[in-house]
């Protein structure tokens, strides 16, 4: 029984671990390509001489707008699982307790017509 149970745990502590280092690599990933993908895709272009330094510049700081936007999505990540799981055990934990929510009250008589 107690191999069981160790067993067990070591697997959540694995998928947790497991689960941690794949945000913190996707993380890591993306800061680093987020800076550098624009200046890569647009240097040929200067190169070249299809574009100036000061539109390789602006095109620059407009990815980099997009980029700083769509950051929250990446940082919040991390908080909205953390939340999202606190959430489930909490309602694991009602339930095991028995202290589910409370019944549905309906708005209107029944039999009375009306729809909510």
């Amino acid at each position: 029984q107690a191999g069981r149970c160790f067993e067990a745990v070591k697997a959540a502590t694995w998928l947790v671990a497991r689960g941690a280092l794949n945000l913190t690599v996707f993380t890591s990933a993306y800061g680093l390509v987020g800076g550098l993908l624009p200046i890569l895709v647009l240097v040929p272009s200067y190169f070249h001489g299809d574009i100036a330094l000061g539109v390789l510049f602006q095109v620059e700081g407009v990815l980099g707008g997009v980029r700083h936007s769509l950051d929250f999505f990446v940082n919040a990540y991390s908080s909205i699982a953390s939340w999202q799981a606190a959430t489930r055990r909490m309602l694991a934990l009602e339930a095991c307790a028995g202290l589910g929510p409370p019944p549905m009250v309906p708005l209107v008589a029944e039999g009375s017509g009306a729809h909510c």
